[in-house]
């Protein structure tokens, strides 16, 4: 999943188009490695601010928050703001603050 942090933007969509998003959301699901866990969440993150790249650049919605939101990716990230580690509630936290509040 690290891949991502560094990969252009093609790169990151042809990795999303092969499924990385739900990688990561079942990552998240499995609650098994907290490093993994918040590889899991920063790897949304950068995808996440992809797509809003392009809502700034080409206007419309973000691609991968509405792909994100199909895989019920919202829930995942709610239900991490109660896991018992903290770095782990902090980033799925943020990730909420940024991308889903109602009042930006």
């Amino acid at each position: 999943m690290r891949a991502a942090e560094e990969s252009s933007y093609r790169q990151l969509d042809l990795m999303i188009e092969k499924d990385l998003i739900r990688l990561a959301l079942e990552v998240l699901s499995l609650r098994t490695n907290t490093s993994m866990m918040v590889d899991a969440l920063k790897t949304l993150e950068i995808i996440l601010r992809t797509g809003q790249d392009i809502v700034e650049t080409e206007g419309g919605f973000n691609p991968y928050l509405v792909r994100l939101d199909k895989e019920g990716g919202l829930a995942i990230i709610e239900n991490m703001q109660g896991y018992l580690d903290e770095q782990v509630q902090k980033k799925a936290t943020e990730i909420i603050d940024e991308f889903f509040a109602l009042n930006k």
